[in-house]
């Protein structure tokens, strides 16, 4: 179990100190970094909670400190910069740790029940494609030169193609329903479905983590855990936002 602390008192852990030595850390002036130290005081506590856990990844108590590790992502979206490089510096950072899912060592993956999240190399291998079994693919980097629906003339494929760009100002919400309802109908039917962009990162774990809120009744801490313990993904910040916003609209849990 998780130990309890004090989320407005937090200050950053700082290792031993000797005799005469300055205590813990006092948190800025600046309300953007303090709060960034906040959030990496509560997570270095629960990092350690997870190192020192004794059982199976499968049990509540650890997919419990999990969740509150992807809990503090929601926090960290919040705080703003004021284009100060420390603060950026270690929301960067914070990032990388939260974003700790499984290494992505394959092209594809399947991160629920039938469905894949992949990159374009994954929906290129025809090969691959028929192995699995694949039925329906959607391309959330449609574009001339990422895939068109004519490479899979003579397959047994659904496409659907969607010209997203993966930054931040890119609005990925319009997307969300149409996406959501091709993959949910596909499932529907016994089908499987790959996901994927270029990379296999961003764009398409954005897509999926709205399906998994809109049509499985995630909520987005559930949908982020579920998703990266079969593949590590990194909506960027704006498709994080969005998703934030889905999820306030979802089940009231952000203003």
């Amino acid at each position: 179990m998780a130990r309890d602390w004090n989320w407005r008192s937090a200050t950053v852990p700082t290792q031993a100190q000797a005799p005469g030595q300055a205590g813990p850390q006092p948190l800025s002036d600046n309300p953007g970094l303090a709060k960034v130290q906040q959030v990496m005081a509560r997570v270095l506590m629960l990092q350690e909670d997870v190192d020192e856990f004794v059982g199976k990844k499968t049990e509540k108590s650890y997919r419990y400190l999990e969740e509150l590790l992807t809990k503090e992502l929601l926090v960290l979206d919040s705080v703003e910069t004021q284009g100060l490089e420390n603060v950026r510096q270690a929301l960067i950072e914070l990032e990388r740790l939260l974003f700790t899912g499984k290494a992505i060592i394959s092209h594809a993956d399947e991160v629920w029940p039938r469905l894949y999240i992949g990159d374009q190399h994954s929906a290129e291998n025809k090969a691959d494609l028929c192995r699995h079994r694949i039925t329906h693919i959607l391309n959330a980097a449609h574009s001339k030169r990422g895939g068109q629906p004519e490479i899979y003339e003579g397959m047994t494929i659904t496409y659907m193609g969607i010209e997203a760009h993966d930054s931040c100002g890119f609005d990925m919400s319009v997307n969300f329903h149409s996406a959501a309802a091709f993959i949910h109908g596909a499932l529907s039917r016994g089908g499987k479905v790959l996901v994927h962009c270029h990379v296999g990162v961003s764009r398409s774990a954005t897509l999926v983590l709205a399906y998994l809120m809109l049509k499985q009744n995630l909520t987005l801490v559930e949908a982020i855990c579920a998703v990266k313990e079969n593949r590590g993904v990194g909506p960027n910040r704006g498709f994080l936002r969005q998703l934030i916003k889905l999820d306030g609209k979802l089940f009231g849990t952000h203003p």
